[in-house]
């Protein structure tokens, strides 16, 4: 009997568990599973928790009856390093393990930008999302949004529809150091299709500017312009889970480095990592770091430890959403997204929140106890 070690609760950590459990390894080995969070946020309409289009239950469910029903014992903790065979535990518990999927996720970073930390809040979870709208309903009516990536983007549009909505004055500034929002798919028309809505909802687009520091309600440029607005939400990257693991394992930003099996370089192989807690490349491409990736490589990782368990080949992990195929749907609104499919096609529509709502359902489906 082998020891089958899982961390996060994330898409990538969810699927892990689901495909572990299929496979039967937690019917033959014991498996335990290792969360901070005792529940799985469905992160994509974390934007739509801030304009209240969902609430908090409607994209957060618990996972402690699924894992049991899985065949995990679950531990709700956080795990802080991890070596070949052991992982440790913030309350001083040491884990043992034969094989581990590290699927922890990505934390706000906030590249050295003095008081970023201090006085912008990460949109990356739902206690964030809550923390926005109440500072909205307690009379916050200006808005500077830091980072015009996926989220940046999303939460404009959605405090733009909440404010046409409610008949209130709001006013939404977006931030950020390249000169088009969606800048880094290298997509032009998409770019332009958002900057066009947001425009035209309402929104500021500061574009060009590096964020030089953040005060309380202020941020300072690069050119020294002050920037005043009652909220301050970050919007601008990823780094890595924040677990130490060997030197060889870590590459920039602290992701985690993977090679083609997903197994963590320098851990002996039989540790592996999925999901945005990764850093991995493929034809000099790497896979963006949305819920449709991870979720496969959630599914490729926990086939692998399963195949390694019976001293099998490993299948090799392939991404199909990469920087150089971006894919992608972009909810602005209720009524209004973006498709965008690789460098050149990007159209209106809503099949992104057609999309996001039939995800949901599933995932509402999976972990809910009563439903299962």
């Amino acid at each position: 009997m082998k020891r089958v070690l899982l961390v996060g609760s994330g898409f990538a950590g969810v699927e892990a568990a689901s495909v572990l459990a299929e496979l039967g390894v937690c019917d033959a080995n014991e498996c335990i599973w290792v969360s901070s969070s005792e529940h799985m946020v469905f992160t994509p309409l974390v934007p739509a928790l801030v304009s209240g289009r969902y609430k908090r239950s409607d994209i957060e469910w618990s996972i402690r009856s699924y894992a049991k029903d899985s065949g995990f014992v679950f531990i709700a903790d956080t795990v802080n390093s991890i070596d070949y065979n052991k992982a440790y535990l913030d309350s001083g518990e040491e884990v043992e393990f034969d094989y581990a999927i590290i699927a922890a996720g990505a934390s706000p970073a906030y590249y050295g930008v003095t008081g970023a930390a201090e006085y912008a809040i990460p949109l990356y979870g739902v206690e964030s999302a809550e923390a926005v709208r109440k500072e909205i309903e307690e009379g916050s009516n200006t808005i500077a949004i830091v980072g015009a990536g996926f989220v940046g983007v999303e939460v404009a549009g959605e405090l733009l529809w909440y404010a046409r909505s409610k008949e209130i004055d709001l006013e939404v500034m977006l931030i950020d150091m390249l000169k088009e929002p969606l800048a880094l798919l290298g997509n032009a028309k998409a770019s332009k299709l958002v900057r066009d809505h947001l425009e035209e909802s309402g929104a500021k687009l500061i574009l060009g500017r590096k964020v030089a520091k953040i005060e309380k309600n202020t941020i300072i440029l690069d050119n020294g312009e002050a920037i005043k607005a009652d909220t301050i939400l970050w919007c601008a990257g990823f780094q890595g889970p924040r677990i130490n693991l060997p030197r060889e394992a870590l590459t920039k930003g602290q992701f985690i480095q993977v090679d083609q099996y997903l197994r963590v370089n320098g851990m002996k192989k039989t540790v592996y990592a999925a999901g945005d807690s990764t850093s991995i490349t493929h034809n000099n491409c790497m896979p963006l770091k949305m819920a449709r990736e991870a979720i496969r490589m959630g599914a490729i990782a926990a086939l692998n430890v399963a195949l390694t368990i019976k001293g099998q080949e490993n299948e090799k992990y392939i991404p199909k959403i990469t920087t150089c195929t971006p894919q992608a749907g972009i909810s602005l609104d209720p009524y209004n997204g973006v498709i965008i499919i690789g460098k050149n096609i990007a159209y209106h529509s809503t099949l992104p929140q057609h999309y996001h709502e039939l995800l949901r359902k599933k995932y509402k489906i999976k972990l809910t106890s009563q439903n299962r």
